[in-house]
């Protein structure tokens, strides 16, 4: 009984956090986004046409620079989970917005499953040093949505 009761807790945690998340992505808008989005300076980072499928793109590279298997400990298991809900929340936002703009899932789908966006994940996989320069300029956007 009393397990169950913490599940609640941890679900009613879990519901209230991407509810915020959610709000406050709206609150920054498509501008705020830009404006918070990273770059990654060490990294060839493939190019997309559309510039709002260039964001998604860009801010999915930060869950590309974490990996639950390479998680030492559950604070780092946390971690990844917090920032794979993060970017969910930011590409779903995204991609209504270039939805509006005139993009189709079929184009951001071929654009965010090229053969260049494949080898950039592959790469992050192997190079420890790639996934570090992911997580320190990923880091000021994803404690800014956790605030």
């Amino acid at each position: 009984m009393q397990e169950d009761a913490i599940e609640e807790q941890v679900a009613d945690a879990g519901r209230r956090g991407v509810r915020d998340l959610i709000f406050t992505v709206d609150g920054w808008g498509l501008e705020g986004l830009r404006e918070r989005s990273p770059t990654f300076p060490e990294l060839e980072i493939p190019t997309v046409g559309d510039p709002i499928v260039g964001l998604v793109a860009t801010f999915g590279v930060c869950s590309l620079g974490v990996y639950e298997e390479l998680a030492a400990t559950p604070r780092e298991r946390f971690y990844v989970k917090l920032v794979e809900v993060s970017v969910g929340v930011i590409s779903a936002y995204l991609r209504t917005e270039a939805l509006a703009a005139g993009a189709t899932d079929d184009s951001l789908r071929e654009a965010l499953t090229s053969v260049e966006w494949q080898a950039l994940s592959e790469r992050l996989v192997e190079d420890e040093e790639a996934r570090n320069h992911v997580n320190q300029q990923c880091g000021p956007v994803m404690s800014a949505l956790l605030e």
